[in-house]
């Protein structure tokens, strides 16, 4: 997720920079690539934080399934639907991670 960012951030800089430039159509291709790249990768995101709340027990494990999600999305994405069982569940839609993640352990 921060790769993407920062690629998508410095494509829109120097797409400012090079805007009627000899490269003008080099950087308009690397910006457009890069938006479709962060948005490809904020919808992997938001599988990534349903299988993080879906397969998390405690408070606790949630808590870390979610930041290692938002920090390292395909590899987390990629590791949970190989390894973890409850992954695949979560993405079918057999358990709600919603009401899952709303518990917290208070009811």
């Amino acid at each position: 997720m921060l790769i993407s960012s920062i690629i998508t951030h410095n494509a829109v800089e120097n797409f400012n920079t090079e805007r009627y430039g000899p490269n003008s159509d080099g950087s308009y291709a690397i910006l457009i690539a890069s938006i479709v790249m962060l948005v490809i990768e904020l919808s992997l995101l938001y599988f990534a934080i349903r299988i993080a709340l879906a397969s998390g027990k405690t408070n606790t494990t949630k808590f870390i399934h979610v930041v290692l999600a938002i920090f390292l999305t395909l590899p987390y994405l990629l590791l949970n639907m190989i390894f973890n069982k409850d992954a695949s569940a979560a993405l079918s839609g057999s358990t709600s991670p919603l009401t899952a993640s709303l518990r917290f352990g208070f009811i």
